[in-house]
């Protein structure tokens, strides 16, 4: 998929779905330790999907999987906004929709040995 965009010369630009699915996994990694990451099948291509919404907006669905212990609902907001300014910032792309689906809660290698 090509996520096209218009120039204010009349030109346009086009921008690969890998390209937006590498900003959006920089974005979820920047999020910080305890925020989320993304899930391994990621290098498979199902974790991050880039599809186009309602009113031509993109839209980026995320499973992600969090370490056990952390508040998810302030995680996942973190995520969610640090992937719509990365997007924003990096491709021009306002008003994206960002889906997270938390598809596994890992505990922490530490914490498994205690």
């Amino acid at each position: 998929m090509n996520i096209k965009l218009q120039t204010t010369s009349g030109g346009e630009l086009s921008i690969e779905e890998t390209a937006v699915r590498s900003v959006v996994e920089l974005a979820i990694k920047e999020t910080g330790e305890g925020a989320a990451r993304v899930n391994r099948r990621f290098l498979l291509g199902s974790a991050i999907r880039v599809k186009e919404g309602p009113d031509k907006k993109l839209v980026v669905d995320l499973e992600l999987t969090v370490p056990y212990g952390i508040f998810l609902p302030e995680a996942m907001r973190d995520v969610q906004t640090a992937v719509k300014d990365a997007l924003a910032k990096n491709i021009g792309i306002e008003n994206a929709i960002v889906n997270i689906a938390v598809t596994k809660v890992e505990v922490a290698e530490a914490e498994k040995s205690s």
